[in-house]
């Protein structure tokens, strides 16, 4: 599904961080997903039809920062509401190269999130500093089609714990994407 916006201002990205080649920006608009339009929903299976419903269901609308990591072999960003960024759902496995035993893992923390450890595939935590309310770390690259629990903490500038989140990502084969 094409992300659509109906407001999108370029002037007020930021760039957050560069690593190895990649850069990570953040883009603030609005983001209002289109319905199929009635032409194309004709020509469509139902199955189709049934699958882009349930993402225009599930998708952001309102104001959103598009978090988006840009380099010769990742492009592309993924839109998340403010809610998102406090309930610890704004961050994603990056696109690992093939054969790679690491991949980056990044994302974004509300105000007052100094760090963030992550652990990741039974591999030991790591600890990352916040920012820009940007955190990028490495973790094990995560078996194609698998699930892969990984778990955040974060930290306040005085150690205090703030919040565990924790969830499942699955990589998908190259031709579907990150969930």
């Amino acid at each position: 599904m094409p992300v659509t916006y109906s407001a999108f201002w370029l002037g007020a990205a930021r760039l957050l961080d560069t690593v190895g080649g990649t850069r990570y920006f953040v883009v603030p608009g609005i983001y209002a997903p289109p319905p199929l339009p009635e032409a194309c929903a004709k020509l469509e299976p139902p199955r189709v039809r049934r699958i882009y419903a349930k993402a225009l269901q599930f998708a952001p609308h309102g104001p959103v920062v598009t978090l988006e990591p840009y380099s010769s072999h990742e492009t592309g960003g993924i839109a998340f509401t403010a809610s998102e960024i406090q309930a610890g759902t704004a961050s994603e496995p990056a696109l690992g190269r093939s054969g790679s035993t690491t991949t980056a893992f990044y994302g974004l923390v509300p105000d007052g999130v100094a760090s963030v450890t992550v652990t990741a595939g039974g591999a030991p935590a790591r600890t990352v500093p916040v920012a820009n309310n940007f955190f990028l770390t490495q973790i094990p690259a995560p078996h194609v089609n698998q699930p892969e629990i990984i778990t955040q903490q974060w930290y306040a500038v005085d150690g205090t714990l703030i919040k565990t989140v924790s969830g499942t990502t699955v990589l998908h084969e190259a031709t579907t994407s990150l969930t």
